[in-house]
């Protein structure tokens, strides 16, 4: 699903990035952006993609591979590289 954002000073303008990231990695993102660290267990399968947004290229996130539960009962999505596989019963 495609992510559009607009930070002026932080984001370029027309930049594209195509490397994996999920909803869930708002929360580390928003985090990192804020100053805020996740206490315990908070968002443990969340990671930062601010990096990715600013084009630092230094500390790209480590996101490799994604499941995620389908719409319909009992399937999921899996998405690593360029494969993705989806189980749809």
């Amino acid at each position: 699903m495609p992510f559009v954002a607009h930070w002026p000073g932080k984001i370029q303008s027309n930049s594209v990035n195509n490397h994996l990231t999920c909803f869930t990695d708002l929360l580390a993102t928003f985090a990192e952006i804020t100053g805020q660290e996740l206490s315990g267990n908070s968002g443990e399968d969340s990671f930062s993609f601010l990096q990715q947004l600013t084009g630092d290229k230094s500390n790209l996130p480590q996101r490799e591979n994604l499941v995620l539960k389908g719409s319909k009962k009992n399937s999921f999505i899996i998405s690593t590289g360029d494969w993705k596989y989806t189980d749809i019963p």
